[in-house]
């Protein structure tokens, strides 16, 4: 049996704290806000004898930048309480943008097409928040598809965009 908040669920596994998160999205400041205090309390008041605090994001399907922040301040706090923190389930597709235009070089642009309609607002607060640019941002039938350029743009859109490579990045399944 676990213990439930209104964002996770905590069961005990031999050493293991598991924390299985509930929210399909973790994309509002609020929700992520409350997300991460009882992540914190969890880690806070872990007993004494699990030493391992695992965080299964199985149910989440999209994962701001600021639920990513939660994650390294989760880390410290639970090496202060001598546990190792682990993540599992985490879908391919939400870190795929953070990895891709990690390993880009600034003025590469990167095209991220998903089904979900929250996307386009999502990716374009994400973009402000990381420093890199929105190139564009539309709906082509039944997909949501941005093109990013990673940094920001110093002489305007349009003119960054022409002549530059175009890595193109797709949500599968959604």
């Amino acid at each position: 049996m676990g213990l439930s908040n209104a964002h996770t669920m905590t069961r005990y596994i031999g050493k293991a704290a598991v924390i299985d998160c509930l929210d399909a999205k973790l994309n509002e400041e609020l929700t992520i806000q409350a997300w991460g205090e009882e992540l914190t309390s969890i880690v806070a008041n872990l007993p004494k004898d699990r030493d391992r605090v695992v965080v299964n994001f199985q149910n989440v399907k999209f994962m701001s930048s600021s639920a990513l922040r939660v994650l390294i301040t989760l880390n410290t706090k639970a090496k202060v309480q001598k546990a190792a923190l682990f993540l599992c389930g985490i879908c391919p597709n939400i870190m795929e943008v953070f990895k891709t235009i990690k390993e880009m070089k600034d003025g590469e642009l990167l095209e991220v097409s998903a089904s979900d309609p929250g996307f386009s607002k999502d990716i374009a607060s994400w973009c402000r928040r990381t420093g890199n640019t929105m190139v564009s941002n539309e709906k082509r039938g039944n997909s949501y598809v941005a093109v990013l350029q990673k940094g920001i743009s110093t002489s305007g859109v349009e003119e960054s965009s022409a002549g530059a490579d175009l890595v193109s990045a797709s949500e599968a399944g959604g």
